[in-house]
């Protein structure tokens, strides 16, 4: 007999682009990148599990598998795991629409490029311009396909989450006030209970190890995260003689070439730069040791998470005036915005080490605008109020 629980309980299903490897022709949990979006995806189906409904995952794949992430059913769509020439999934998309869809109470779509066939009553979610390039002019937006299914994604849902404004305010500008009115602002976030621990703790150089500054680089390794203007910067600084109590951290997968860049300045300076890799579980403790943290983006941002898990354990945050980044830091208020170059990334690391006085109070605007703004609690409680714009959830 069905009770009054099972009558409220909703199926929903959410369909990712990526959570292993689409090019996989079977479930295999080892070509998992774990970053902030699979984070991210984990948490929102936590979050409806909590509310006492029923999820499962879907994602882009090959050939169609079946296997268990952090507990959640995800099965592969089969359709293909190739992006087409615009960067969308529209076989993945199409076959999800026509073979999926239609069992499931609600939709959730995390990311654009999965949503061009969305069904109408569903959710997509944008996760920042990820169309813009650090290198040369991208016309991408000129061509008339690419902007269709640009539309398509943005249109067919019911509603579309945004990371940050920066996408709103393109969506607005390009496609007109309507389309931007179904858009809903919920920023990143971070766990307040994870970074507690940190609060009371002492922020300014050289406290957190003492004698040294800790700098920390806490990214994928890829040109868009701006490892190369980083290193350049970190070279700079560790090359001068009156700056010998700096030491620079940096932690993130990527690029064997950039991992071998970062061995190689650990050679040269083996006290004062060193390379590591950790799971998204576990970062907290590389941002208690860090008392600056960089983020030189340089294309394709949000509103990163190692921007709020910096403010969040206290410490100096440097960003560039890339994305998303601009919703997250006030400059000279908590923290520090830079244009995307290495002269301009190492001369905030330099003031930031020289000037304790404007460190500690930056870092303690950090910790205080990600209380107010950007914890794991306002972000749920946002994500349900949008939930009930689409039925009883």
């Amino acid at each position: 007999m069905m009770g009054l629980a099972d009558y409220y309980r909703r199926q929903v299903a959410i369909l990712t682009p990526h959570f292993v490897s689409p090019m996989t022709e079977t479930f295999d949990i080892g070509t998992c990148q774990w970053g902030g979006g699979e984070r991210y995806l984990i948490d929102l189906a936590t979050l409806i599990t909590e509310r006492g409904h029923s999820v499962t995952l879907y994602q882009a794949s090959e050939k169609p598998w079946t296997g268990t992430v952090r507990g959640f059913t995800l099965h592969g769509v089969g359709a293909g795991g190739r992006r087409d020439r615009c960067g969308f999934h529209p076989k993945t998309a199409e076959a999800f629409r026509t073979r999926v869809a239609d069992n499931y109470d609600l939709c959730i779509y995390m990311n654009i490029d999965v949503s061009i066939y969305a069904n109408p009553n569903s959710i997509a979610v944008t996760h920042g311009i990820f169309w813009d390039s650090f290198k040369t002019a991208d016309l991408k937006w000129t061509d008339k396909t690419w902007l269709n299914s640009m539309y398509s994604a943005h249109m067919n849902p019911k509603l579309v989450v945004s990371v940050d404004t920066n996408s709103i305010n393109w969506v607005r500008a390009v496609f007109g006030t309507d389309t931007a009115s179904r858009m809903r602002y919920i920023p990143n976030y971070a766990d307040a209970g994870v970074y507690r621990a940190s609060k009371n703790k002492p922020v300014c150089q050289g406290v957190r190890t003492p004698g040294k500054t800790v700098v920390l680089f806490a990214r994928r390794l890829s040109g868009p995260r701006g490892i190369d203007p980083m290193l350049q910067a970190a070279t700079s600084i560790l090359d001068d003689s009156s700056m010998t109590d700096v030491v620079f951290r940096f932690v993130g997968k990527g690029s064997k070439v950039y991992e071998d860049n970062i061995r190689a300045l650990g050679k040269r300076f083996p006290d004062r730069c060193s390379y590591a890799i950790h799971e998204m579980d576990g970062m907290e403790q590389e941002y208690w040791n860090a008392d600056i943290s960089v983020i030189p983006t340089l294309a394709c941002e949000g509103t990163s998470l190692t921007a709020i898990e910096s403010m969040a354990a206290g410490c100096v945050t440097i960003a560039t005036r890339v994305g998303g980044l601009t919703d997250l830091i006030l400059d000279g208020h908590n923290g520090l915005l830079v244009h995307p170059s290495a002269g301009e990334i190492e001369a905030a690391v330099r003031r930031a080490i020289t000037d304790k006085d404007l460190s500690t109070r930056l870092s303690k605007m950090g910790r205080t605008v990600f209380e107010e703004s950007f914890t794991k609690e306002r972000w749920k409680s946002q994500w349900v109020r949008v939930l009930s714009e689409v039925g009883e959830y």
